[in-house]
């Protein structure tokens, strides 16, 4: 039951529309997760950066039109996401950004003038109290290529080591 909640604290998926962050807490300025399956056929990253999303991916397991929804992007219809690769079609409604993915097709979203850093690492503990949920993470090479890491905890936060 705890591991579903925190799911839908991170990811919310219903139909074909997908919520990115939708009940992060106001504490919970960094936040990360990789490859989290949504029930309309995605596997979704992100990453929360100073209380702002700086990117979401997308890989489709299967194909289908999705609308995604990021609430800290206040975008206007027609303003839509940058993507990667550059030259993926996107459409921005009121209510989300809409795409089509085909089976086994990936796409990275980013608002802003300049391209994030695509790595998901580790978010640094904090204090005593917040949870060790920050601990689920995997980097990213610049090429956007995903490259699994096992996290561990450690005395003041999270260490990660390379899978062999």
């Amino acid at each position: 039951m705890g591991s579903a909640i925190l799911h839908e604290m991170l990811l919310h998926a219903r139909a074909e529309t997908v919520r990115v962050f939708p009940a992060m807490p106001s504490g919970w300025s960094d936040a990360a997760f990789y490859r989290l399956r949504s029930l309309n056929g995605l596997m979704v990253s992100a990453v929360r950066r100073g209380g702002k999303t700086a990117f979401v991916s997308l890989e489709a397991v299967v194909g289908g039109t999705f609308k995604i929804h990021v609430s800290d992007w206040k975008l206007a219809a027609g303003d839509a996401p940058k993507t990667l690769p550059r030259s993926f079609p996107v459409e921005q409604r009121s209510d989300g950004t809409v795409l089509r993915l085909s089976p086994g097709s990936s796409v990275t979203l980013f608002v802003g003038s300049e391209q994030p850093d695509l790595r998901i690492d580790a978010v640094a503990d904090g204090d005593a109290q917040t949870p060790l949920v920050s601990c689920f993470f995997a980097r990213v090479s610049q090429r956007a290529r995903w490259q699994p890491i096992r996290v561990r905890r450690t005395g003041s936060g999270c260490r990660a080591r390379r899978r062999a």
